[in-house]
């Protein structure tokens, strides 16, 4: 995972932990990896499911709902549900942070949301 980490572009990647056929490691839970380089942030996020992040390398801190948290190597820590946030490397290292979220569960009953999700793409006819 860390090489396919490293390969993707940009100030972070986030590559899911799936299935040989594509699928997620459960129909419950879902699992991924996240890089982020030295001294850069993630993406915004906000969304309906509910995540546990545990530090695999380095430093940095999570901004979750306009309050700073700091973390190290081998530390985890809880994302619940509709909190806004975004995940910041330390200057010195690359970050790796590993997710188990439960998206899975929550897309077929039709209650995953993002914030800034096209509402009109949830109706169907």
């Amino acid at each position: 995972m860390k090489a396919q980490l490293d390969a993707g572009s940009g100030e972070s990647t986030t590559r899911g932990y799936l299935k040989a056929d594509g699928s997620e490691i459960s129909c419950t839970l879902g699992a991924a990896a996240t890089r982020i380089s030295p001294g850069t942030s993630t993406p915004k996020i906000q969304e309906t499911a509910s995540s546990i992040f545990h530090v695999i390398e380095a430093c940095g801190t999570s901004t979750i709902d306009g309050k700073e948290f700091s973390w190290k190597k081998c530390d985890a820590f809880c994302i619940p549900s509709w909190h806004e946030y975004q995940h910041h490397a330390g200057d010195g290292e690359t970050v790796y942070l590993y997710r188990v979220h439960d998206k899975p569960m929550l897309q077929p009953l039709g209650f995953y949301r993002y914030n800034g999700q096209d509402v009109e793409s949830l109706v169907s006819e």
